[in-house]
């Protein structure tokens, strides 16, 4: 048997709806930093220097490609915002999952 047929189908109708709103988010993200950066008139080489983060990793991010929390947090306080300003208002949006209120606390 293979491993495929050995392991349980994830494609659930939930599993597939949250990876659309996870791809909907790094989207978002990235646009927002893109803008931000290019806002500020700070080239991807000097964010690269700035954040610590490589040009081409940035460009992956900027393009919708997925970015660890810490590196987030890296290029945003390089871009003097918060990483909060960042993500797409309501996020995440998924029915029944907690969502953050403006106070920070997360409510359904």
């Amino acid at each position: 048997m293979s491993h495929a047929a050995a392991t349980s189908d994830t494609r659930t109708p939930r599993n597939v709806a949250q990876r659309r709103c996870a791809l909907a988010v790094c989207s978002a993200l990235g646009s927002r930093l893109r803008e931000t950066r290019e806002g500020l008139r700070i080239t991807l080489p000097t964010l690269a220097k700035l954040s610590g983060v490589s040009k081409g990793n940035l460009s992956k991010i900027e393009h919708g490609g997925n970015v660890t929390v810490t590196t987030l947090y890296r290029v945003c306080w390089s871009l003097g915002v918060h990483p909060s300003e960042m993500l797409p208002p309501g996020w995440p949006n998924i029915e029944g999952q907690p969502r953050p209120s403006n106070s920070g606390n997360l409510s359904t």
